[in-house]
C-alpha cells in the first residue's frame, strides 16, 4: 500500500507535467516558469524552515549519515570518472550524473510522502553534498580547460553564494544554531510557500521530459545502474558501517536512490560537452527510478516500517 500511495500521486504528476507541456497548456514558457519558480523560491524556503526547526542536536547527531552519503557519492564519482575510453570532459558530466541524486525536486516530496517532516534533515545533507559534487566537476572542468591554473577561488565561492538552495540551508542552520525565532507572520508566509513545493517541482520535472532515442544505450544503462543500483547499495553499506540508526537507513536508501540531477545537464551545457547524452540520462534515470524506488519502499516496509511516518 505505500508503494501504490507514494508512486502513483509522485509519477503522476510527473505525468501531469509532461502532458500538460505536450499539449501546449500553460504555454510555451511555462516550463522555464515554473522551474524557476520551483528553484529559487519554493525549494528554498522548504529547505530553510526544515533546517531551521530543526533542533542542533539533530544536526550533530547525524554525523553517520553525512559521512557515510559522501564517502559513496566520492566512490560512485571516482569509478565512473576513471572509466577509460571517454575523453576527459565526457568523464567529468558522466561522473557528476551519476554522483548527483535530485534530493530537491524529487528528493523532497518523496520524503515527505514516506517519512513526514522529520526526513527533511537528511534532505538538507544530501543536498550539500549534491552541491559539492557539483563544485568539484566545474573545477575539473574549468581545470581541463584552462589548464593548470584552474579555477580560482572567487568562482567557485561565486557558485556556492549564487545558488538558492546552498544559501537557504546555511540561513536555516544559522537559525537553528542561533535558536533565532521568525515572526509569526513570516513563518506562515514561508510556510504557504512551501506547501506547494512537493506537487510543483514534480509538476516541473515532467515538463522537462522529453523523450527521444538514445544515442548510446550502453553508457546510458552504464551510469543509470551506478545510479540507481550501486550508489544506494554502497550507501547502504557505510551507513551499516557507521552504525547509522534504522531512521538514517532507510532516509539514506531512499534519497542515494533517487534519479540523475538536473544540475549535470545545465553543466554540460555551459560547458558544450555530453549535452544530448546527460540529457538522455537524467530522462532514463527518471523512468527506471519507478522500478528502483519500487524495490526500495518494499524493503523499507518490510525491514524498516517503524520509519514511516503515520
Amino acid at each position: 500500500m505505500l508503494i501504490i500511495n507514494v508512486l502513483v500521486p509522485v509519477f503522476g504528476l510527473v505525468l501531469i507535467g509532461t502532458v500538460a507541456y505536450r499539449m501546449n497548456i500553460l504555454g510555451r514558457n511555462s516550463n522555464r516558469v515554473l522551474s524557476n519558480f520551483v528553484y529559487f523560491i519554493a525549494l528554498p524556503s522548504t529547505l530553510f524552515l526544515s533546517g531551521a526547526r530543526t533542533p542542533i542536536a539533530r544536526y550533530m547527531d547525524s554525523w553517520p549519515f553525512l559521512a557515510a552519503y559522501l564517502i559513496a557519492t566520492a566512490i560512485i564519482f571516482l569509478i565512473v570518472y576513471l572509466k577509460k575510453n571517454d575523453d576527459k570532459k565526457a568523464k567529468i558530466i558522466n561522473a557528476m550524473s551519476a554522483a548527483s541524486p535530485n534530493t530537491a525536486f524529487m528528493g523532497i516530496p518523496v520524503i515527505l510522502a514516506i517519512f513526514g517532516p522529520r526526513g527533511m534533515l537528511e534532505v538538507i545533507m544530501s543536498t550539500l553534498i549534491l552541491t559539492v559534487v557539483v563544485v568539484v566537476g566545474v573545477i575539473l572542468l574549468d581545470s581541463d580547460h584552462h589548464g593548470a591554473k584552474g579555477m580560482e577561488l572567487r568562482k567557485i565561492l561565486a557558485i556556492l553564494y549564487k545558488n538558492p538552495l546552498v544559501v537557504s540551508i546555511l540561513l536555516g542552520i544559522f537559525f537553528s544554531l542561533t535558536n533565532l525565532k521568525l515572526p509569526k507572520c513570516i513563518d506562515d508566509l514561508f510556510s504557504y510557500i512551501s506547501a506547494t513545493t512537493g506537487t510543483l517541482s514534480l509538476i516541473a520535472i515532467g515538463m522537462t521530459l522529453t523523450f527521444t532515442i538514445p544515442k548510446n544505450i550502453l553508457k546510458l544503462i552504464w551510469i543509470d545502474g551506478m545510479k540507481l543500483i550501486a550508489m544506494p547499495l554502497i550507501t547502504l553499506l557505510f551507513l551499516k558501517i557507521f552504525n547509522a540508526t534504522e531512521f538514517m537507513l532507510a532516509t539514506g536508501l531512499v534519497l542515494s536512490s533517487m534519479p540523475v540531477a538536473v544540475t549535470s545537464y545545465i553543466v554540460a551545457q555551459r560547458y558544450n560537452t555530453q549535452v544530448r547524452e546527460s540529457s538522455d540520462i537524467v530522462i532514463s534515470s527518471t523512468v527506471f527510478s519507478i522500478i528502483t524506488l519500487t524495490i526500495i519502499m518494499t524493503v523499507i516496509t518490510a525491514f524498516f516500517p517503524g520509519t514511516i511516518a503515520n
